[in-house]
């Protein structure tokens, strides 16, 4: 009797049911080998039967969609108490983009020259006025630094300082 060779496709759209499909390929790859090792009759180890058993496996595994997930989280903001709403910093002068970008920038420096490695939007509450800015543009000037490299992403709602860079890079003048 002959054993015709099976071919299995799945396909899943979610986190959990990506699980799910890898548990049962892996159930299945399971089955077979100990299907295969009841007719060897030599003794051969489940291992050995596993290293000798050719199987060819694809697997396309496409996260961007997950990764969209991700960042779109990691910028929504949760509003804190202690910052101050936009509206309050409206009695200040507004400085000019390229203004506020060099304050902050100014601060950030003097961050790391403090011995500090890690920061993040609350280290900046009490210079909002100052800045003449909302939580939201600070978080967004920081990952912009992230993106051009000069500070890095650590923990959620952390940034990390990157030593060498605090003394050439500054922002871009209009």
């Amino acid at each position: 009797m002959t054993f015709g060779p099976p071919r299995y496709t799945w396909t899943a759209t979610t986190a959990r049911e990506a699980s799910g499909v890898l548990q049962a390929a892996t159930d299945l790859l399971d089955a077979h080998i100990g299907t295969l090792r009841l007719s060897v009759t030599d003794g051969e180890s489940q291992y050995e039967t596993e290293r000798r058993t050719p199987v060819r496996l694809e697997v396309s595994f496409d996260l961007s969609t997950a990764a969209e997930c991700i960042n779109a989280a990691r910028t929504e903001a949760l509003p804190l108490p202690e910052w101050p709403r936009a509206d309050a910093l409206e009695s200040e002068p507004k400085l000019g983009k390229h203004q506020a970008r060099g304050l902050m920038w100014d601060l950030i420096h003097q961050f790391a020259e403090e011995g500090r490695r890690m920061i993040g939007p609350k280290d900046f509450t009490t210079y909002l006025p100052r800045l003449t800015r909302s939580r939201p543009w600070v978080v967004a000037e920081l990952q912009r630094l992230v993106a051009d490299g000069v500070i890095e992403a650590g923990r959620s709602g952390e940034y990390l300082l990157n030593g060498g860079v605090f003394a050439v890079h500054r922002p871009e003048a209009p």
